[in-house]
């Protein structure tokens, strides 16, 4: 759309910018979405009080227990029990499944394994149960949005059914 544009004024069209690749979603000829999402830059606010919080609670537990290891250790612990907030994932929609790609795993589904989805305001919740059940947040898998969540929730709709009612 973009080149279309340009081609009718006349003008060169700019290319996109390094931000631009990293946070677009892009789709290609093969019915592809792909991005990436790193929620502790898009929230430098919540990132700088969550490393504050972390610095505090070393703090505390050193004075606690009087052992600078164990408030280095606890520290590291809770950093990487974030991680799925201080790391970036790269996700991969596409007609057969959708691919997640964090710091350490990558791992691959396919649509088949889902049942219902539950969308919220962050991201969508990819279930393997026809309709509510406590077990989902284990057995499911919670794709995040990178302001795309329209077109993720489009995309999660057109293979994963809608949840069921359940007495």
């Amino acid at each position: 759309m973009r080149s279309s544009e340009s081609a009718r004024n006349g003008t060169v069209p700019e290319s996109p910018t390094k931000a631009d690749l990293e946070t677009a979603p892009s789709a290609s000829a093969s019915d592809e979405l792909v991005y990436r999402c790193h929620p502790a830059r898009r929230s430098p606010v919540r990132t700088a009080l969550v490393m504050v919080f972390l610095g505090v609670l070393a703090i505390f537990v050193h004075w606690y227990t009087g052992s600078p290891g164990f408030a280095v250790i606890l520290t590291v612990i809770m950093f990487f029990s974030l991680s799925a907030y201080f790391f970036p994932a790269w996700y991969t929609l596409s007609e057969k499944g959708i691919k997640v790609k964090t710091l350490i795993t990558t791992f691959e589904r396919t649509w088949g394994l889902y049942r219902s989805h539950w969308p919220d305001k962050n991201g969508v919740l990819l279930s393997p149960f026809p309709y509510k059940s406590r077990l989902e947040n284990f057995r499911g898998l919670y794709v995040r949005y990178e302001s795309n969540g329209k077109d993720v929730l489009a995309f999660v709709k057109r293979y994963v059914p809608e949840p069921e009612e359940h007495a």
